[in-house]
C-alpha cells in the first residue's frame, strides 16, 4: 500500500486509512511492520508462503518466530565488543580494504561463516550472487581486482547471515562499470528480504539504491524522507547534496 511514498505521503496514508468508517472490513497487504502496527486490530504472518503467526500487534511483537524473521530488535551497540555487535545478526562491509592478501578468495569468504540451521548464505548462494569469483577461488588476495574485492567483501559480511547488512562506502576506488555491477548486486540482496543500511558520499549511487535516506551533517541528522521526495525540503537537499 504504500511502496515507493515519502515519509509525508505515508503518514498521510496511514491517516487516510485510519479514518475509514468502521463498519468497512478492511485487508492490508504490506512489508512495513511499523505500518502494520499503526492500522492492524488483528495480523496474519506469512514466511515463504506459511503462515507462521496470528494475534493481535502486540502479541505479535512478542511472537519469537517473528522477531526472528521480521522485527529487528534494536539495542544499543556503541559499547559492545566487535563479536557481540556481530551477534545481534548484524554484517558489515567497513571502508578500505578487506581482504587477507595471503588468504584464498575461498578462505576470505568463509572465514566468518557460521554454521547455522536452515542458513540462506551458503557458498552456493554467494557464488550464485557473485559468480565472477566462481573462477577465482584458489586466488590469493593480493591477486584479485578492487572490484572483486568489494565482492568478496559483502560475501564475508553475508556469511555472517546477518538480519541487517551495513556497508560502509561501497563505491570507493571502483571504476563507474564496476560501480554498477556492485549497485545491481545491493538491489538483489534486498530483493532477497535482507535490510541494508548504506553509509555513502556518493549521492547519485546511494539515492538509486535506497528506500529511505538520512543526511547527516557533523553528526546530525538534517533530511529524512524518500530519495524521490526531494520537493519536501528541496533547499536541504540543494545546499548539502547540490541536488
Amino acid at each position: 500500500a504504500i511502496a515507493g511514498m515519502s515519509v509525508l505521503e505515508t503518514r498521510n496514508m496511514i491517516e487516510l486509512i485510519g479514518n475509514l468508517p468502521d463498519t468497512m472490513t478492511l485487508v492490508l497487504v504490506e512489508h512495513d511492520m511499523d505500518v502494520v502496527f499503526k492500522l492492524a486490530n488483528r495480523i496474519t504472518v506469512l514466511h515463504n508462503g506459511k503462515i507462521i503467526s496470528k494475534g493481535t500487534p502486540s502479541e505479535i511483537r512478542k511472537n519469537p518466530k517473528v522477531q526472528s524473521k521480521y522485527l529487528f530488535l534494536w539495542k544499543r551497540c556503541n559499547k559492545l565488543a566487535s563479536y557481540r555487535i556481530a551477534r545481534l545478526s548484524i554484517g558489515l562491509l567497513h571502508q578500505g580494504p578487506c581482504v587477507f592478501p595471503t588468504l584464498t578468495v575461498l578462505e576470505n569468504i568463509v572465514i566468518g561463516s557460521q554454521n547455522m540451521y536452515d542458513q540462506q548464505w551458503n557458498m552456493d548462494s554467494i557464488l550464485e550472487l557473485f559468480p565472477a569469483l566462481a573462477s577465482r577461488l584458489n586466488y590469493r588476495g593480493w591477486q584479485i581486482s578492487e572490484g572483486e574485492q568489494q565482492m568478496i567483501g559483502i560475501a564475508q559480511a553475508l556469511m555472517t547471515n546477518p538480519k541487517m547488512l551495513i556497508l560502509d562506502e561501497p563505491s570507493e576506488g571502483l571504476a563507474p562499470l564496476l560501480l554498477m555491477k556492485i549497485g545491481n548486486m545491493i538491489k538483489l540482496i534486498r530483493e532477497l528480504g535482507l535490510s541494508v543500511m548504506l553509509v555513502e558520499q556518493n549521492v547519485s549511487f546511494a539515492l538509486l539504491l535506497a528506500d529511505k535516506a538520512y543526511v547527516m551533517n557533523k553528526g546530525r541528522i538534517i533530511f529524512e524522507g524518500h530519495p524521490n521526495s526531494s520537493n519536501e525540503n528541496t533547499s536541504i537537499l540543494q545546499h548539502y547534496l547540490r541536488v
